[in-house]
């Protein structure tokens, strides 16, 4: 059930992308009605909630017309191509050797979380994925072993806060 909840939210996500790169221009569409005629939809169009009920189904009614959208093969390579590649899993491994190889030279003097994703991505030429530096960072901690690298709570060598004990009657 949770992972069909994950699903929809992901096709959702998806079909809200396509309406903004329709309204922007960034991808073309056709509409077919149920006769066969061939409609350019205008870019307000996309603008409109209507519009992403219509994207979401398969036989869909814009502007009163029965039919189905095609987005153009040629605006969807190019719309494809322009987009930032996914991070791959040699990306995060690498990403992972420069993590272990800061943790394993400083363990006991962090690096805050977004300086150094800053100075990763600046090495690396690319940019880094939350979800990805996340796992990459924490894997190396652990492997390495590196307290003062972990997130959350006290250190475990950091003195415990206590309070002063006074006299009776005081």
């Amino acid at each position: 059930m949770k992972d069909d909840a994950a699903a929809v939210g992901r096709f959702y996500s998806a079909a809200n992308e396509v309406c903004r790169a329709l309204a922007y221009g960034e991808l073309e569409a056709r509409f077919v009605d149920v006769a066969g005629n061939v409609y350019e939809p205008p870019f307000a169009l996309w603008r409109s909630t209507a519009a992403l009920r219509s994207v979401v189904s398969t036989l869909g009614e814009i502007g009163g017309l029965n039919g189905r959208l095609y987005v153009t093969q040629d605006s969807l390579t190019a719309y494809l191509g322009s987009r930032k590649p996914a991070a791959t899993i040699k990306g995060e491994n690498e990403l992972y050797r420069r993590i272990r190889a800061i943790v394993e030279r400083q363990p006991t003097e962090r690096i805050e979380s977004p300086t150094l994703r800053q100075m990763l991505e600046n090495d690396l030429g690319r940019s880094i994925g939350g979800r990805e530096f996340e796992r990459a960072r924490e894997r190396a901690v652990n492997e390495v072993n590196a307290p003062a690298w972990r997130k959350g709570g006290a250190l475990a060598f950091a003195p415990k806060p206590h309070r002063a004990k006074t006299p009776d009657g005081l």
